[in-house]
């Protein structure tokens, strides 16, 4: 069982923590594919998300109306 796995089982949502300890062990950049990753602990994450040339495309606005 990967590491994401083993976050989204039952053990693992009752103690995520031993499982946030080995993401941060493992490094502030965990590939799951070619194309999606998980970012660990907060100067990664604060880069990535500061960082507009992050992301997947450009922000589509929907045109709608909210009432």
């Amino acid at each position: 069982m990967n590491l994401i796995e083993s976050l989204l089982s039952p053990a693992g949502r009752t103690d995520p923590f031993p499982l946030y300890a080995e993401a941060h062990r493992l490094g502030p950049v965990l590939p799951i594919t070619d194309t999606v990753f998980v970012i660990v602990g907060y100067a990664a994450v604060n880069e990535v998300l500061r960082n507009p040339g992050f992301g997947s495309g450009p922000i589509r606005r929907a045109n709608r109306r909210w009432s």
